[in-house]
């Protein structure tokens, strides 16, 4: 059982300077296939301009390292269907195009559905099993609670992440901890975190 993922970013074309987003997203999908090299069964590659797909050996990283990307292209929009099934076909190591099978599919269903929605999720999953719909359910809770926060939420959420202490990510932002408290409570940043803690334990447990 593989996992596949493919993405793109959202409303692409309208980038004042297509050639440095094409140049950061080809950089970033490098940076990510070399950190997860050991988890990668098919480089992330770039396959459409804006879009890109890889395929995982495990299934529980998606998650990670999806976010990971959105975080490098930040503040560009991206989004995700993921799929979990066998290959139909072989597959080489160092590019994802030409390959074939159920993941791949699934995969772009689930892509081709979020493009068709007017909803703020951006990540869609499907492996074909009953929890598919808790799974989608809890990735939409975790999107509402982040498109939901403020600029000096979302600062203070990415401080937070990066030093792990309330009083260094105050220190960087310039303001003090008290202020950095209200605005990850106000951000609901434990809340979120726990529930991607889940997310990922689940996935593990579940791994196939």
């Amino acid at each position: 059982m593989y996992c596949a993922i493919i993405g793109d970013i959202v409303d692409s074309r309208k980038s004042a300077d297509r050639q440095a987003l094409q140049d950061r997203f080809q950089q970033t999908l490098a940076d990510i296939n070399s950190e997860y090299d050991a988890y990668i069964a098919s480089n992330l590659t770039v396959t459409l301009g804006d879009e890109c797909q890889g395929l995982m050996s495990v299934h529980y990283l998606w998650y990670e390292v999806i976010q990971k990307i959105r975080e490098k292209m930040a503040p560009a929009r991206m989004r995700f269907g993921v799929g979990v099934g066998q290959m139909s076909t072989h597959f080489e190591k160092h590019t994802s195009v030409g390959a074939d099978g159920q993941p791949y599919w699934s995969a772009r269903q689930m892509l081709d559905t979020l493009k068709k929605e007017r909803k703020t999720r951006s990540i869609l999953y499907h492996a074909g099993t009953p929890e598919d719909i808790l799974i989608n359910a809890l990735l939409a809770c975790i999107e509402t609670i982040r498109s939901g926060r403020t600029d000096k939420q979302e600062a203070a959420a990415r401080a937070m992440a990066l030093h792990g202490r309330q009083a260094t990510a105050a220190r960087e932002l310039g303001i003090n901890q008290s202020a950095v408290s209200q605005r990850l409570q106000s951000a609901r940043y434990y809340e979120l975190i726990d529930a991607e803690d889940q997310l990922g334990k689940y996935l593990i447990k579940k791994d196939y």
